[in-house]
C-alpha cells in the first residue's frame, strides 16, 4: 500500500492475497459447491471461510476504489472474529487513509499490530505508522516504526523491507501526482 501527499491509499498497492490463495475463484463459488462441502469449505470452516471470503473482497474492492463496500466487508470479517483478525483491521486503515482519516487510519494500524499474527500486515502496519509519524513530523516515533517493520520483515518480505529501509534512511514523501497535460 501506499499513500499519497494526502494520505490517500494508492489503490493496488498492497498484495490481496497470501500466497498460495485464490480469492478471484471465491465469490463465484455457488451454493451448491457449498452445501456439497467443498475441500475449501472443509479445510476452512463456513465461518473462517466467509470472514477470510469477506476480507478478500474488501481488499478487491477498495482497489476498485468502492470504499463504502470495502468498508462494510472488512467490518464483516472483523465481526466474524477469525483468529487473525489484523488482516480486516488493516483494510479498515487503508480506508481511513484514503478517506483522509489519518486519526482512524493509525488507530487501525495500532489495532492491527495488537492481534495480527501475519507478517506481512505487521510489516506493513509498522510502515505505515512510520509514515504517518513522518508525515506528522515525529520523526523519532516514525524510526521506532521502522525498525519495527524490518523486525516484523525478518528476511521474508523484501518489498517490506525495502521500505523499511527507506523510512529509517530519510522521511516518508508522499509520491507527487502527476498532472494531465
Amino acid at each position: 500500500m501506499l499513500i499519497d501527499a494526502h494520505a490517500h491509499v494508492i489503490p493496488g498497492s498492497f498484495p490481496a492475497a497470501p500466497a498460495g490463495c485464490d480469492p478471484a475463484s471465491w465469490p463465484s463459488m455457488s451454493a451448491a459447491s457449498l452445501a456439497s462441502g467443498s475441500s475449501r469449505l472443509l479445510a476452512f470452516g463456513a465461518l473462517r471461510f466467509t470472514a477470510r471470503a469477506a476480507w478478500f473482497d474488501a481488499e478487491r474492492r477498495l482497489a476498485a476504489g468502492d470504499s463504502e463496500t470495502a468498508q462494510k466487508l472488512a467490518q464483516q470479517a472483523l465481526d466474524g472474529q477469525e483468529e487473525d483478525s489484523g488482516r480486516a483491521l488493516f483494510i479498515l486503515a487503508e480506508i481511513a487513509t484514503q478517506n483522509r482519516d489519518m486519526e482512524g487510519a493509525r488507530k487501525y494500524f495500532e489495532q492491527a499490530l495488537q492481534i495480527a499474527h501475519e507478517p506481512k500486515v505487521i510489516a506493513w502496519s509498522h510502515i505505515y505508522l512510520g509514515r504517518i509519524f513522518d508525515l506528522r513530523e515525529d520523526r523519532f516515533a516514525a524510526v521506532d516504526q521502522y525498525r519495527a517493520a524490518l523486525d516484523a520483515a525478518n528476511g521474508t518480505l523484501p518489498e517490506a523491507k525495502l521500505a523499511a529501509q527507506k523510512g529509517l534512511e530519510q522521511p516518508y514523501e508522499p509520491p507527487v501526482a502527476t498532472q494531465p497535460q
